[in-house]
């Protein structure tokens, strides 16, 4: 394929029936806390990402901070290639200007485009993309009337959404449905042995700040989104089902939590706060508790978000049947943004176990799944750091139930 004159390839996804080997790379989080384009290697790690091979590439959300900025130097003193754009939170833009606001989300979404190593990576391979809140603006929801209680009475956040979805839309190789245009959330079946459930965690979700309470009926998903989910998975007949989701599921977010804004991810968390009552864990209980009754196995949920790379394992028997339901998340991230250096204190809800974390560098996380001579399909993944080194210890290899 050419286009603008330069080459591009990609491999088309093998008929569902087919058992053929598949690799994939994943991340997220690309210019944030002003860890912008460095003037002599740009974004590097996606060279170390182009070395991989792999069949395609899950972005996973904050694929740009429309809520920062580049600056000429960085936080480690890096010269940088300034980025000369706003803030969408400047107080100086007028959220009621849409064609004002899809302005600067597009120099956002050019400048990162413009990283050379970023452009021979999506010559030479696929890529399925989701989004998170700094596409938009920090710890925000797609169906709120206002952004947050510090800028309740700040107009024009619908259209600052609108501006942000557009922009999205507009660099990311998604089509859009005739039926239902604004749709994010998609599915992607590779051969026998993947299918994948990519999810859009920020347009249908309750406000952060609203307790956790059946009389709430607090939604990440919304309605449609989470029925479409249970089905899929319930119906799928591939070997490993793979969901991607842009907030982690037991390590809370959110900044600052206590008082302002609740938690911005699946759980509630353990603080003394009122952020401890804001998560969307009956909703993710409930899933589970599908899942559990379905007896749907070989369930792995990749997410991204907290800026460090995490593999925890779950069992967790929601019906209480006697058969618990064994799944399991890996976080990678971040591509180039502020390193998570801190270890999450995970939310005990889910029960989970955590077998491997490391953080305060820039990372992806590497799967294959393939038939080595047992016969069955492995499920196998490692972190990378930014020159493509495998992390010590991060190696995980699934076996199907």
């Amino acid at each position: 394929m050419v286009v603008d004159g330069a080459v591009g390839r990609f491999r088309t996804a093998p008929d569902p029936a087919a058992r053929r080997d598949v690799s994939f790379v994943f991340s997220a989080d690309v210019a944030g806390g002003g860890y912008c384009r460095r003037v002599d290697t740009g974004y590097p790690i996606f060279a170390a990402m182009s070395q991989a091979r792999a069949d395609f590439f899950i972005a996973m959300g904050d694929m740009v901070y429309a809520d920062n900025t580049c600056p000429a130097t960085g936080p480690n003193d890096q010269p940088q290639i300034a980025g000369g754009f706003a803030s969408v939170s400047d107080s100086r833009l007028d959220w009621t200007n849409l064609a004002q606001l899809r302005d600067v989300y597009f120099q956002h979404w050019r400048y990162n485009r413009a990283d050379p190593s970023f452009q021979v990576f999506l010559r030479e391979t696929p890529m399925y993309i989701t989004w998170d809140d700094h596409e938009t603006i920090n710890d925000s929801g797609g169906s709120w009337s206002y952004s947050s209680v510090t800028s309740r009475n700040r107009p024009g956040y619908p259209a600052l959404v609108g501006a942000a979805r557009d922009a999205l839309f507009a660099w990311a190789p998604l089509a859009r449905d005739p039926a239902d245009p604004n749709r994010i959330y998609r599915r992607y079946r590779w051969g026998a042995d993947l299918d994948l459930f990519v999810l859009d965690t920020r347009s249908y979700r309750s406000r952060n700040d609203l307790a956790d309470t059946p009389e709430n009926q607090k939604t990440m998903l919304g309605a449609a989104q989470l029925a479409w989910l249970k089905d899929g998975l319930a119906r799928s007949s591939a070997t490993w089902k793979l969901v991607v989701s842009s907030v982690p599921l037991s390590a809370p977010t959110g900044v600052p939590a206590a008082a302002i804004y609740g938690s911005d991810s699946w759980a509630s968390g353990t603080s003394w706060d009122y952020s401890s009552q804001t998560g969307f864990e009956r909703e993710l209980l409930d899933l589970l508790r599908s899942l559990d009754e379905g007896g749907v196995r070989n369930l792995v949920v990749l997410s991204g978000d907290i800026h460090q790379a995490l593999n925890v394992r779950y069992e967790i028997d929601v019906n209480g049947d006697g058969r618990p339901l064994v799944f399991h998340e890996i976080t990678a991230g971040p591509i180039s943004s502020s390193p998570g250096r801190e270890a999450p204190q995970l939310d005990p809800t889910f029960n989970p176990t955590l077998r491997y974390r490391d953080g305060g560098f820039f990372n992806f996380g590497y799967v294959r799944v393939e038939r080595p001579p047992d016969g069955l399909a492995h499920f196998i993944s490692e972190i990378r750091d930014a020159d493509g080194q495998v992390r010590p210890t991060s190696r995980l290899d699934l076996t199907p139930s």
